[in-house]
């Protein structure tokens, strides 16, 4: 599966309004954290980037790996 989106130097906020746009046409996203982003701290640091985009996109974390995340659009009931 390829990779929808990067994080990286433009930052997360730009990310999120990437993140947002994207989410109008597609279910679910996957997204890499580029590597000099969380240098030496990479499974923490990765995880609260994720928790980050899922919470300011109204999304579900739906899976972490390495540098890697996967968020997907929940229904508004399901955002309890």
């Amino acid at each position: 599966m390829e990779v929808d989106l990067q994080i990286g130097k433009a930052g997360l906020e730009k990310a999120i309004e990437e993140i947002k746009s994207r989410l109008k046409h597609k279910r679910s996203l996957r997204i890499k954290v580029n590597k000099p982003l969380i240098e030496g701290r990479m499974k923490e640091y990765t995880r609260d980037i994720a928790e980050k985009v899922a919470s300011e996109t109204c999304t579900k974390l739906e899976m972490v790996r390495g540098r890697t995340f996967v968020i997907k659009k929940v229904g508004k009931n399901e955002m309890d």
